[in-house]
């Protein structure tokens, strides 16, 4: 189908009554050339849904065509792959803090970019900065600490400088604290009978405990 869009000729198959109507032949030449235009589009659809299949060639032309702005030798495939895949959104809302971290998770990572204006200390509002706060999962890289900063400039507003970012480790691990009372009550019925009553209760309470490590580094960003 997508072929015969790409070789699509409408004008010869018009009725001969209106072979020669001009505004006929002309919106007839407009469909053809929208449903050809639909044809590219359909192309490029296809290529962004199989990237995984192209090779390594393909995707560093696909990138220079998609004017992925982050994109070197030194990312890997699987990196390649969604900096082209996220391409066309991250120019769209390209200067936005969605930009922003729509780049850290093309690089597998899970990013925040926290605005001046959104720090709750005074002492971090700071105008025209923000600051950008990454989840790490796995091994921090020399060559992946150099990548956040030419990450956040290339997708960030000329006006706004990164402040710093902000390494956040959570380490989560479970701990059973458990503890038990009893309680019991002594009545006494006179005059004297034999028997007994005997109360038994029980209770269960349970614990918790959560801690967080953050790394702070510092960067230079524009």
């Amino acid at each position: 189908m997508t072929n015969e869009l790409q070789n699509l000729h409408l004008l010869p198959t018009m009725a001969p009554a209106l072979s020669d109507d001009p505004f006929a032949k002309a919106l007839v030449k407009a469909v053809e050339l929208e449903l050809r235009s639909d044809y590219e589009e359909i192309q490029k659809i296809i290529l962004l849904e199989n990237l995984e299949k192209q090779s390594d060639n393909m995707l560093d032309h696909l990138a220079r065509h998609y004017h992925v702005d982050f994109y070197d030798d030194t990312l890997t495939r699987k990196q390649k792959i969604a900096l082209i895949r996220n391409s066309r959104a991250a120019h769209m809302y390209k200067g936005t803090k969605y930009a922003v971290e729509l780049a850290f998770e093309s690089l597998g990572l899970v990013g925040k970019a926290v605005e001046w204006w959104e720090e709750e200390d005074p002492k971090e509002r700071v105008p025209g900065t923000f600051r950008m706060v990454i989840d790490v999962k796995s091994e921090i890289t020399n060559n992946l600490l150099t990548q956040f900063d030419r990450l956040a400039c290339a997708y960030k507003n000329m006006r706004s400088h990164l402040r710093r970012v902000e390494l956040q480790m959570k380490i989560h691990h479970e701990l059973f604290v458990g503890t038990i009372s009893t309680a019991g009550e002594t009545i006494s019925i006179y005059p004297y009978q034999v028997g007994s009553i005997t109360l038994h209760g029980q209770q269960k309470q349970a614990t918790a405990s959560y801690s967080q490590e953050i790394l702070h580094f510092s960067t230079k960003g524009e």
